[in-house]
């Protein structure tokens, strides 16, 4: 996978970026993409957690802090202005590959491809190119 990767980032045109010196200064904003912005309704409910869809059938709202809550890679996009405008120099997202449903992403099942939740590859790659 690791190799796939490499090939995939190759083929993209992309440049790795240098680290500076010293992030001493650097303004890093960390934000969680499922809870930052929800650019796109659509993919709300392609990647739920069983008991997530379960509750919500039920109309059990209890557990709902645990649910996804839809934000997505182009909820970021949409507010990238907003974080320049806060001085924004580095952004750090928590992960959007493909995971178990967990809002969070941190359990990827599949480190080669986005979950579609958060959008696809093509919206990373736009993203990545837009923030640059």
């Amino acid at each position: 996978r690791v190799a796939k990767g490499e090939e995939l980032f190759a083929a993209s045109a992309f440049t790795r970026q240098a680290s500076p010196t010293t992030w001493a200064g650097v303004v890093i904003y960390q934000l969680m993409t499922d809870r930052f912005n929800n650019g796109n309704p659509a993919n709300d409910f392609i990647n739920i957690m069983k008991d997530q869809r379960e509750a919500m059938m039920a109309n059990n709202y209890t557990t709902m802090p645990d649910w996804r809550h839809g934000g997505d890679l182009q909820g970021i996009r949409d507010r990238l202005g907003y974080l320049v405008d806060l001085g924004v120099q580095v952004l750090w997202i928590t992960p959007v590959l493909m995971n178990d449903g967990g809002y969070h992403g941190y359990c990827n099942t599949d480190l080669t491809t986005t979950d579609p939740s958060f959008g696809s590859p093509e919206e990373l790659r736009d993203l990545v190119a837009e923030a640059h």
